[in-house]
């Protein structure tokens, strides 16, 4: 299990309440069952400390993970083997150097979700369209594509930015 503090817990929807996901100050992103006593299945282990976990509108098998990884973000399918489970994107300009510290989608506009960033500068609110997330190499679509419902994007480009540090 967890060496060290937990941040987040969730539930996994839709699936009877015996699955939660987890992060913490380890670093661990990790999914347990109620059922058993064992420690889970480690998901992945961030270079900082893993902060929040939040499931897509709508969607019972993927979420996205912040973690103080140099403004990244990551996207776990639960759905799929754990070699293809996890897609890392990158969600700060070249130079930036800032954490992603909290993430939560629009409910009204479940396609829109809002990311927190920390840097010695400066802090941020991003606002993000997953329609508009590309796939570096090849141009595809952030969201679904006949391998399941995530490519492996690289680079995630803000629509919006919200500064309640910066004058002006």
């Amino acid at each position: 299990g967890h060496s060290r503090n937990i941040f987040c817990c969730k539930f996994v929807p839709c699936d009877g309440d015996r699955r939660i996901v987890s992060c913490g100050a380890d670093g661990q992103v990790r999914l347990s069952t109620l059922d058993s006593s064992a420690a889970g299945v480690l998901l992945h282990q961030c270079a900082g400390v893993a902060l929040k976990t939040v499931f897509l509108p709508g969607d019972s098998h993927t979420f996205v993970g912040t973690s103080q990884d140099q403004g990244s973000m990551h996207l776990y399918d639960l759905r799929v083997d754990a070699q293809h489970r996890l897609m890392h994107i990158d969600l700060l300009a070249q130079g930036e150097s800032m954490n992603a510290t909290d993430v939560a989608f629009n409910p009204l506009n479940p396609h829109e979700f809002a990311m927190a960033f920390e840097g010695s500068r400066a802090s941020a609110v991003r606002l993000y369209d997953v329609r508009a997330v590309r796939v570096e190499s090849t141009g595809d679509d952030f969201r679904s594509n006949a391998n399941g419902p995530w490519t492996a994007g690289r680079h995630a480009r803000w629509i919006r930015q919200f500064a309640p540090n910066r004058a002006g």
